[in-house]
């Protein structure tokens, strides 16, 4: 993305008043994997500081509250709407493929993320930690709506792609949630009496784009909620939110020249509807890894273990993958982490767990 992707954009659009907001790319260096020969160690991409220029990370346990998600989703339209500009196009008008995509960008079509392989078998894999979850707060309404929703699992579980997307296929961020951003805030000058400086941001960039793809902005748009803002948040602005988003990318499309006569304001409540129960079960299991301190603890003794192991040997047979799409190995130690720790052990993860089914049962209930 950084390498190639991004360059291609600028160059594209560099006459629209539509910003991108990715630090700048200085240098970049791939190494092809070979078998017995290169390992792939050799990459490397030389980013601007940020950090010196006043960009930090925001909290992840306190979540965002209004003013992030605000700015978090307006450079999330601008990207989407940059992006959704250059799929329509890559597409062949004739047949509606993506025949024309730029070599600098085939990769995008190409390559499959762990969402095309494994989504469905991951989920399944973690549906008993999510029951016993529910059971142990005595959450019984919770616990059969669960249970029925596990059986439709196949249907909920919608995999992005050209298709799946419909007008408003896009190349998604893949992994938009509060640790790939980075804020810029406000200094003291430019604050009102009564509040603090350092909680307004100014502007952000975005950061780890390591699974973009193919897929319906909404992907993009409810993984950030649910993994990363405050439950209060969503509770009182979710609809102004949603439509600030809608309206910022609309307006945006409009500047490139394209207008969504056949997709409305009520279309994208829709899609919001639809897409939200796979988008909870992606939050569920994303807050859980970043909530529950036995988790970050595993997480870390995991690290150590593999430092200690020492550099794996290179060998000319690709590993051997499972059901998910990655190594086994890799999978393995994904299951073990799900079983090795209570979901109800943290009082904050517990909170935020409720209030995201509840919400998410609410919208899909109505």
């Amino acid at each position: 993305m950084y390498h190639n992707f991004f360059r291609l954009l600028r160059e594209v659009y560099e006459d629209q008043p539509i910003p991108l907001d990715v630090p700048d790319v200085y240098y970049t260096h791939t190494e092809e994997i070979v078998p017995g020969e290169t390992d792939g160690s050799g990459i490397c991409t030389l980013l601007e500081d940020l950090k010196v220029e006043g960009y930090r990370m925001a909290d992840k346990v306190e979540g965002a509250d209004y003013r992030h998600c605000h700015m978090a989703l307006t450079s999330l339209a601008h990207y989407h709407a940059l992006t959704m500009s250059a799929v329509r196009k890559w597409k062949d008008p004739a047949t509606g493929e993506l025949s024309q995509v730029p070599s600098s960008a085939k990769f995008l079509v190409e390559e499959k993320t762990f969402y095309e392989y494994g989504m469905v078998k991951y989920i399944e894999n973690s549906f008993k930690c999510f029951l016993d979850f529910v059971q142990k707060v005595e959450r019984p309404d919770l616990v059969e709506w669960l249970a029925e929703l596990l059986q439709r699992l196949p249907e909920i579980i919608l995999v992005d792609t050209l298709e799946s997307s419909g007008p408003l296929a896009c190349i998604l961020h893949g992994d938009y949630w509060i640790n790939n951003m980075l804020f810029k805030y406000h200094d003291k000058n430019h604050t009102q009496v009564g509040e603090e400086s350092s909680s307004i941001p100014l502007c952000l960039k975005m950061i780890d784009f390591q699974v973009s793809r193919i897929g319906h902005p909404l992907s993009d748009v409810l993984y950030f909620f649910y993994t990363s803002t405050k439950p209060e948040t969503r509770e009182k602005h979710m609809l102004v939110l949603l439509r600030y988003y809608f309206d910022t990318l609309t307006t945006d499309l409009r500047l490139l020249g394209i207008a969504l006569d056949d997709y409305t304001w009520q279309d994208f409540l829709a899609d919001y509807k639809k897409r939200s129960l796979m988008w909870m079960f992606m939050g569920v299991m994303v807050l859980s890894g970043v909530l529950n301190k036995k988790s970050v603890s595993n997480l870390q003794d995991l690290d150590a273990e593999e430092k200690l192991k020492g550099p794996k040997p290179e060998t000319n047979t690709e590993p051997i993958k499972g059901e998910m799409g990655i190594s086994l190995e890799m999978e393995e130690t994904m299951k073990n982490m799900m079983v090795s720790y209570e979901l109800s052990d943290s009082s904050i993860l517990s909170d935020r767990l409720i209030k995201l089914m509840d919400e998410v049962k609410t919208l899909n209930c109505c």
